[in-house]
């Protein structure tokens, strides 16, 4: 079976490249580059004493330049903030994403840096095993990674995937909290690379679902103890087996998502996600999402609860995320404001309940923020 993959991802490559070649010689040039950006201006406060005060700028550049049945895109980000933290600089910039898209009449190709997005839940999606999380950001958008992205499509309803990931990049490089554990990443080779194939139905019978298959590695490091050893930590070797599903009954817009992890070490683990939404005449959008998790001989019983409304240039939300095992809330209002066509100004609140992580978000402190953000 190792072999038969190994041999299988090289193929996908092998063809992906040739693919791309052929496609980008027979392109003809049709316009010019285009470019948009967005800045984002970042103040926060803590809601008690000292009162501490903190700010971030965020600027994404992007291009993209479009040539005959093949496209290129590069985004670029840089981000400052302070006070400054630690030995942390105070800056940072460098390629967010950057890929080379074929378009062929069943087939499309994405070869380069990219952000690979599997599953129908909100925001949390445990099919979506490609990208590397964010640990700073849980729910929001994760980490890029090098990869050759090869969508087939089979008829109007069925699509084939295959996905190679040449270069492993972990979530994290250390234990968080225990930095001094030795963690061992294991070499960019060939040999450590991740490969993944996902088979796709979409509006069949009015639902879209999938089945998906991934052989690498886990993106936290495990840590691991010997007798008479200092504790040691490593990636271990991985395969998961997704699935997932979104369909409608009437108004209401239902969604299942889940995955059964087999590690090369350790017991196996399970994680699921079933959700839904419903959307008044008025315009306002509730819906609720239930998250269940066990690893380790641990679990997770997280209910994430959301809502948001427009009132012409007015736009409110509300999210919830509530850790039903250890009884933590986290509370998030936010009101924006559209300023002009390109302009949004925004202001939120984050309450928790406890000093206790809530589910798989970091420990927070009460604090109220205002964001800018400016298109263009």
């Amino acid at each position: 079976m190792r072999k038969y993959l190994r041999k299988t991802k090289y193929v996908i490559l092998a063809l992906a490249i040739l693919s791309l070649v052929q496609g980008l010689a027979m392109a003809p040039v049709l316009a010019g580059p285009e470019i948009s950006a967005e800045f984002t201006n970042t103040l926060q406060a803590e809601a008690s004493a000292p009162y501490h005060v903190r700010g971030q700028q965020e600027l994404e550049l992007s291009l993209e330049h479009f040539l005959g049945d093949a496209a290129l895109y590069v985004g670029i980000q840089g981000s400052h903030y302070w006070p400054k933290q630690g030995t942390d600089n105070h800056w940072s910039l460098g390629v967010d994403e950057a890929y080379v898209d074929y378009y062929g009449k069943y087939l499309d190709l994405r070869v380069g840096k990219q952000r690979i997005n599997w599953g129908t839940a909100m925001q949390v999606n445990p099919t979506s095993v490609l990208n590397p999380m964010n640990v700073n950001d849980p729910l929001g958008p994760k980490l890029p990674v090098y990869a050759v992205n090869l969508d087939y499509y089979l008829g109007h309803t069925w699509k084939l995937t295959g996905v190679y990931l040449p270069f492993f990049r972990p979530a994290v490089e250390q234990i968080p909290g225990n930095p001094l554990i030795e963690v061992t990443k294991p070499p960019t080779t060939f040999e450590n690379g991740e490969f993944a194939i996902k088979l796709a139905a979409m509006g069949l019978a009015g639902t879209d679902f999938s089945l998906s298959y991934f052989r690498g590695k886990e993106d936290l490091p495990s840590l691991f103890m010997e007798l008479n050893q200092l504790p040691k930590a490593r990636y271990r070797d991985v395969q998961i087996i997704g699935a997932d599903l979104a369909t409608t009954i009437g108004d209401v817009g239902l969604w299942a998502e889940g995955t059964y992890n087999l590690p090369a070490s350790g017991d196996a683990y399970y994680q699921g996600v079933l959700g839904g939404d419903y959307g008044f005449a008025n315009g306002l959008i509730i819906m609720g999402q239930y998250l269940h998790q066990s690893k380790d001989k641990q679990s997770t019983n997280l209910l994430l609860l959301g809502a948001n409304h427009s009132l012409g240039l007015y736009e409110w939300h509300v999210g919830v995320a509530y850790d039903l095992k250890a009884h933590s809330l986290m509370f998030n209002p936010e009101v924006s404001y559209s300023l002009a066509d390109s302009t949004q100004l925004i202001f939120g609140a984050r309450y928790f309940s406890s000093e206790d992580p809530v589910g798989m978000l970091p420990k927070g402190q009460n604090h109220i923020y205002v964001h800018t953000k400016i298109s263009f």
